[in-house]
């Protein structure tokens, strides 16, 4: 919980808008929207808006750096069209030592669908109970520009994000 409300706190630091999930059936923590106020010199109708992506925060202390994600949630999280991502905040007693940031992108889908498919194969249906290890080699350390790194993975993509992730959903494997 410390670790949703430090989140939270940067991202008002950072003018973004921060919902908590209450009911957190689907793995998401928080869906989060930014402006996209890179495009004031277009008309106001031609612009994107706002950005909304979904967020499944993990906190971990001491030695520990990783976090364990659900097969099930990891599968909602690449099958929507929205951006996920998972964030990690490291704390040393009550001090927050860094927010590391995964974006649930083409390493991510393909390692997701492989892990789904291996489940099927054995006949597993509980992926509820079936865990994927993010370790913080694969994270990207983002700190305290996490909100920053979160658009900048986003923009990338600008409207056709969507579509981007549906492509490498369907092609990967």
């Amino acid at each position: 919980r410390l670790g949703e409300k430090r989140f939270s706190e940067l991202c008002s630091k950072h003018n973004a808008t921060c919902n908590k999930s209450d009911e957190d059936d689907h793995g998401w923590d928080y869906i989060v929207e930014v402006d996209s106020g890179d495009q004031l010199a277009l008309p106001a109708d031609l612009r994107n808006g706002v950005i909304r992506s979904l967020v499944q925060v993990k906190s971990t202390r001491g030695s520990k750096r990783s976090a364990k994600v659900k097969l099930s949630n990891a599968l909602k999280a690449i099958q929507t069209d929205l951006p996920c991502f998972l964030v990690l905040v490291i704390f040393e007693g009550d001090e927050v030592k860094g927010f590391y940031l995964l974006h649930f992108w083409t390493t991510e889908i393909e390692r997701i669908l492989k892990r789904a498919r291996e489940a099927h194969r054995d006949g597993r249906d509980d992926l509820h109970k079936i865990y994927l290890q993010f370790s913080l080699e694969g994270l990207e350390y983002a700190d305290s520009n996490l909100i920053e790194a979160l658009c900048s993975h986003i923009s990338q993509y600008g409207t056709s994000y969507g579509q981007e992730k549906k492509y490498i959903r369907e092609n990967v494997g």
